[in-house]
C-alpha cells in the first residue's frame, strides 16, 4: 500500500475516533458520521467518490427477526463507474456485510485499497452495533431479553401510563401460570422449551394485538397482559386451550400449553399495582383449587392470600419450634376389624390455633416449602416408631404423604433411606402416599421413584384415585402397592336407588382386585357406607371417622395397644 493510502487509513482511524458515541440511535450516529466524512475529505484522499455498505444480519430480541442495513456516502463528484469494486464479509450475529466502492474518474483501487475499505466496513458495522448495544440495554431494564415482553418494570411503567390518560378504568388484567412447564423442559429439552415460551409470547403479543394494551413476562413460566375488557372473554378463551407446533430434528412436536389463569377487572380507583396484585393472586386459588378455568378476583381473596404469605412467612420458624406435629388415622382391615396401619396426618399449631393442612398446603407448596415439610414429617413419624419399638408395644406400617413437587429431587430416594436409617426403621413399617397425582405431567419422574423405592421394600400408595382421567392412566403405567379411594365417591353412598357412584365404586374395587392391589377406602362414615363396600368385597382396609378419627400420638399408642374394632 503506497504512502498516502497508508496515511489516509491513520486519518480515518482518527476519524472514527472523533465522534461522540453518545448518540441516541444508529441513524444519529450516521449523520454525525457522514458529515464529518464531508468535512475531512479523507475517503476522496483514497480516492473514493462513492461508498455502499449494507449489512445483513439477525436482529436481537429487542428488534425485527432480520435486519438489512444500508449506508451510503457519496462525493457528488464524477466515477469511475466501471472501477466499481463488490466485496462480501462475514460479521457477528451470523450475518453478511456488503461493500461498493466506486472509485473516482479516472482511479482503480488497489487489492491493498479495498481491505482498507472493507475495515472501513468493518468499523462502521461494529459502531452501529455498539449504538444498538446500548439501546438495547436500556430496553431491557423494561423488557423481557428471551421474549421481546414487557418486564414486570416495563408493566409498571406503561400501566402508570395508561393510570395518567384515564385509561386503566377499561381494562382488565390477566396472569398466566403455566403449567407442568418443568417437565415440558425435561420433555423437549431446554433450547426447545425456550422455543415454546417465545412462540408463546407471540400468541400474547397477538392478543394485545386486537386493540390497546400490552403483554409481559414476569419470569420463568408467568406472564401477564393488560387487554381492554370488551377482549377479555375472546382472550381467555384463548388461553385455555393453547397448542404450539415446534419442530425438532426430522418430526413436529405438539405441545399442549396449560395455564393457571387468574384475571382482574380494574375499577377507577385502583392503580396498576392493586391490579397487578389481584390477577396474581386470583391466579393463586386457580392453582390451589385446581381450577383450570380462569379464575376471577374477589375481595375475599385478597384476605386469604395475606393470610397465607404471613404462614409462609413463618414456616421456617415454626420447623425450628416443632409447631408442625403428626395426628395418626387408622386403618382398619374390613374382613378382621383390626387395625392393619394407619395414616400421618400433619398438623400445625400456628399461636394457639390449630391449622389444618387445607389451611396452609397450597401456600407452602406454591412456595416449594412441601419438600422441607414431608422430610419433616417422615422424621417425626421415624421417631414415634422407634419409640414404640423401644417401649416394646405393637407396630403397624404407617404412610407419610409426599407431595409431587417432591419427585424431581435427585436427592429424595437417599433422603428418605437416610432418616428411616437414622432411626433404624424397618422399611416395611413406612409406606409412601403420593398425593395430588391427578394430572401430573411428568410420569418418568413418578415410574424412577416406585421403582427405587420398591428395591428398598417400600411400599408406595396412590391418593385420590377416582379424581381424574390421570390417575387412571398412571394405574396403568405404574406399579402402585396402594391405591386409595377418593373421599368424594363414598361420600355419596346412602340407603337410596343405587347411584352413579356406586356402580363407578363397585367396578373400581372390582378392577384393582383383579389388578392384584391393596385397597383402602377413605372417608368411611356411616354403616350403610360400610356394608355397601363390604357386599362388593371384604378384602379392603377401610380409613374413617366410623372407626376413628386422627388420633394424637397418645391416644394412638392406646390403640395400638389394643388394636380390634368392633361395629
Amino acid at each position: 500500500m503506497d504512502q498516502q493510502v497508508t496515511l489516509s487509513f491513520q486519518d480515518l482511524l482518527k476519524l472514527f475516533g472523533s465522534l461522540k458515541y453518545d448518540a441516541a440511535s444508529i441513524d444519529e450516529l450516521w449523520d454525525q458520521l457522514l458529515k464529518r466524512l464531508h468535512e475531512t475529505k479523507l475517503l476522496e484522499q483514497m480516492k473514493v467518490g462513492r461508498l455502499d455498505i449494507n449489512i445483513m444480519y439477525e436482529g436481537g430480541v429487542f428488534d425485527n427477526d432480520y435486519r438489512d442495513d444500508y449506508y451510503n456516502y457519496d462525493s457528488g463528484l464524477p466515477l469511475n463507474n466501471a472501477g466499481v469494486v463488490h466485496k462480501s464479509y462475514p460479521v457477528l450475529s451470523n450475518g453478511r456485510g456488503v461493500v461498493d466502492a466506486y472509485p473516482l474518474e479516472g482511479c482503480t483501487f488497489s487489492e491493498e485499497d479495498m481491505q482498507v475499505l472493507l475495515s472501513f466496513g468493518n468499523i462502521i458495522y461494529l459502531l452501529m452495533s455498539r449504538i444498538r448495544l446500548g439501546i438495547n440495554m436500556e430496553r431491557s431494564k423494561y423488557m423481557d431479553v428471551m421474549t421481546g415482553l414487557y418486564n414486570t418494570a416495563g408493566v409498571r411503567m406503561e400501566g402508570k401510563k395508561l393510570e395518567a390518560v384515564g385509561e386503566l378504568f377499561f381494562m382488565s388484567v390477566i396472569f398466566i401460570n403455566l403449567r407442568g412447564f418443568s417437565y415440558t423442559n425435561k420433555r423437549i429439552g431446554m433450547k426447545n422449551g425456550n422455543e415454546v415460551l417465545v412462540r408463546y409470547a407471540q400468541l400474547l403479543n397477538t392478543l394485545v394485538g386486537m386493540d390497546r394494551g400490552l403483554a409481559a413476562r414476569l419470569g420463568g413460566d408467568k406472564f401477564l397482559l393488560i387487554i381492554p375488557k370488551t377482549q377479555l372473554g375472546t382472550a381467555l378463551s384463548i388461553l385455555e386451550d393453547v397448542q404450539i407446533d415446534i419442530q425438532i430434528f426430522d418430526h413436529t412436536e405438539h405441545v399442549a400449553v396449560n395455564a393457571w389463569i387468574g384475571y382482574y377487572e380494574i375499577n377507577e380507583t385502583d392503580g396498576i399495582d392493586e391490579a397487578m396484585e389481584g390477577a396474581s393472586v386470583a391466579c393463586g386459588v386457580a392453582r390451589a383449587t385446581g381450577n383450570y378455568h380462569a379464575v376471577r378476583f374477589l375481595p375475599n381473596m385478597l384476605e386469604h392470600s395475606m393470610r397465607e404469605k404471613r404462614l409462609v412467612a413463618s414456616f421456617d420458624q415454626a420447623i425450628k419450634n416443632r409447631e408442625f406435629y403428626p395426628l395418626y388415622q387408622p386403618k382398619v382391615a374390613l374382613d378382621t376389624g383390626k387395625m392393619v396401619a394407619a395414616e400421618a396426618l400433619v398438623r400445625w399449631e400456628n399461636h394457639g390455633e390449630v391449622l389444618m393442612p387445607d389451611d396452609f398446603i397450597p401456600a407452602l407448596a406454591d412456595n416449594g416449602k412441601m419438600i422441607e415439610l414431608d422430610l419433616y414429617m417422615l422424621e417425626c413419624v421415624c421417631r414415634d416408631i422407634k419409640k414404640w419399638k423401644d417401649d416394646g408395644q405393637p407396630i403397624v406400617p404407617v404412610s407419610i404423604n409426599y407431595s409431587r413437587e417432591n419427585l424431581i429431587r435427585r436427592q429424595l430416594v437417599d433422603d428418605t433411606l437416610g432418616m428411616l436409617d437414622k432411626y433404624d426403621i424397618d422399611h416395611s413399617l413406612i409406606e409412601i402416599e403420593l398425593t395430588e397425582l391427578a394430572n401430573y405431567e411428568d410420569p418418568k419422574s413418578l415410574e424412577n421413584f416406585i421403582i427405587q423405592m420398591h428395591e428398598h421394600g417400600i411400599r408406595v400408595s396412590m391418593d385420590d384415585f377416582g379424581t381424574g382421567y390421570t390417575s387412571l392412566n398412571l394405574l396403568k403405567d405404574m406399579s402402585f402397592d396402594v391405591v386409595k379411594m377418593d373421599r368424594s365417591i363414598i361420600s355419596r353412598i346412602s340407603k337410596d336407588v343405587e347411584s352413579r357412584d356406586e356402580i363407578l365404586l363397585r367396578h373400581m374395587i372390582t378392577m384393582l382386585s383383579e389388578l392384584g392391589t391393596d385397597i383402602v377406602v377413605e372417608g368411611v362414615e356411616t354403616k350403610e357406607q360400610l356394608e355397601f363396600i363390604r357386599s362388593i368385597s371384604p378384602q379392603i382396609a377401610i380409613q374413617g371417622f366410623l372407626y376413628d378419627e386422627p388420633l394424637s400420638r397418645d391416644d394412638f399408642e392406646a390403640r395400638l395397644a389394643d388394636s380390634n374394632y368392633k361395629l
